[in-house]
């Protein structure tokens, strides 16, 4: 039944996409509440927004990503502390963190937007801080409600790969011509 609940899916849609720009903090962020803590919230608010149908250079997200842009570490990568759930405001890291790096990425990476500086320099980062195979975590990344820190040893060997996954996959985009599905195709400009 296919278009059985449509109207109601979409509303509920509509109704998400309403609150992730009305809880959309002034600087651009979201709260994050599993993970630690701006950088977590506004790699999903971006998401949210994506998969409710907003365009990558919509404001809202455009403000997101100039709000990770401008935390970047010297060194490429991101670090945001713990501290930020008790100040209600972003605190700087005092070390590189694999999995915030990652997060920071993402966001400027999500919805096939294009590489630029800051996407590179990260990139670097977070491949210079694997090793063998996996990624040393210098803080717990994991929050809950935004009381208790929690090592979910899982993030930083997922959402590393996946951010470099989801960069590879851009990157591929942007530089490879695809080829037809038939060598004698005519070609569609």
């Amino acid at each position: 039944f296919p278009g059985m609940l449509r109207a109601r899916i979409d509303e509920s849609i509509r109704r998400a996409e309403t609150y992730l720009r009305a809880s959309q903090n002034e600087d651009g962020s979201w709260d994050g509440a599993w993970g630690v803590a701006y950088l977590y919230g506004t790699l999903f608010g971006v998401r949210g927004l994506i998969a409710a149908g907003a365009s990558t250079n919509d404001p809202a997200i455009e403000r997101a990503r100039n709000f990770v842009r401008v935390r970047q570490r010297p060194d490429g990568a991101w670090s945001e502390s713990w501290r930020s759930c008790l100040e209600d405001r972003f605190v700087d890291g005092d070390d590189a963190h694999p999995t915030q790096t990652a997060w920071a990425l993402m966001t400027l990476l999500e919805g096939d937007a294009a590489p630029d500086e800051s996407v590179a320099r990260g990139v670097e980062a977070l491949a210079s801080m694997q090793r063998g195979g996996d990624w040393d975590s210098p803080m717990m990344s994991g929050v809950f409600f935004r009381t208790a820190l929690l090592d979910y040893r899982l993030y930083r060997r997922f959402f590393p790969v996946w951010a470099l996954a989801l960069h590879e996959k851009t990157r591929v985009r942007n530089t490879v011509t695809p080829t037809p599905l038939r060598p004698n195709a005519p070609r569609i400009p």
